[in-house]
C-alpha cells in the first residue's frame, strides 16, 4: 500500500511540474496573444561552440504590427512572402530570413524576444592515427558547417 501511495504521488508531483513548468512562449488558451510594442531594438545571440562561436547582431524596427523590419548582421533580409506572412501571424511571431540565417521574434509584454538559427563553420577534434613514435592519442582540427539555435538577446534602443 505505502509503495503504491508513493508512485501516486510522484505522478501527481509530475504532472504538477508538468502542467506549471513555463512553455515556449505558448500561451494560455482563452488568453488574449501579446501585441506588438512599436520601437527599436538592437538584438544579438552566440550561435555555436565556444571554440568557433559566431556573435549576430541585429536592430529590429516595429511601426506597427504588420510592419517590422530587420537589418541583420547575417545578410540582406529577405522580403516574406503572403504565405509567411499568414503563417507567422498565425503563431503571433515574426520570421526574418537573412542570409544564412532565420530570425524569429515574438512580442512579449513592452518588448519583443526570439530565437536565431544560423549555419556557422564550427571547428573539432578527430583522432587519427599517430606518427610513428608518437605515443597516442592523436587529434587534429577539422572544420565543418553546421546549423546551430540560440536566444537573442534583446535591448530597447533610445
Amino acid at each position: 500500500m505505502a509503495a503504491r501511495s508513493f508512485v501516486m504521488f510522484v505522478a501527481l508531483l509530475a504532472t504538477g511540474a508538468c502542467s506549471s513548468a513555463g512553455g515556449g512562449g505558448s500561451v494560455e488558451p482563452g488568453a488574449p496573444a501579446a501585441a506588438w510594442t512599436a520601437g527599436r531594438y538592437f538584438l544579438e545571440a552566440t550561435v555555436g561552440a565556444t571554440l568557433s562561436a559566431q556573435e549576430f547582431t541585429g536592430e529590429l524596427t516595429i511601426r506597427a504590427p504588420d510592419d517590422l523590419t530587420l537589418q541583420a548582421s547575417s545578410g540582406l533580409c529577405q522580403p516574406p512572402t503572403p504565405a509567411d506572412l499568414q503563417r507567422d501571424r498565425a503563431a503571433n511571431e515574426r520570421t526574418f530570413d537573412c542570409g544564412a540565417a532565420r530570425w524569429v521574434v515574438r512580442p512579449i509584454p513592452g518588448g519583443v524576444r526570439g530565437t536565431i538559427r544560423a549555419s556557422v563553420e564550427e571547428e573539432y577534434e578527430e583522432q587519427r592515427a599517430c606518427p610513428p613514435g608518437q605515443a597516442g592519442p592523436c587529434y587534429i582540427m577539422r572544420t565543418r558547417v553546421v546549423t546551430r539555435n540560440a536566444n537573442l538577446r534583446v535591448s530597447p534602443i533610445g
